[in-house]
């Protein structure tokens, strides 16, 4: 169960990332 949750935190947190970093890509598209 212990890993199970971690493996989800760990996808979490990824997509997490990728989502910030698509949105500030956009972000600076828009202010171009």
């Amino acid at each position: 169960m212990k890993a199970f949750t971690d493996k989800f935190i760990y996808k979490y947190k990824l997509s997490f990332i990728i989502y910030k970093i698509l949105i500030q890509t956009l972000t600076m598209e828009l202010n171009k």
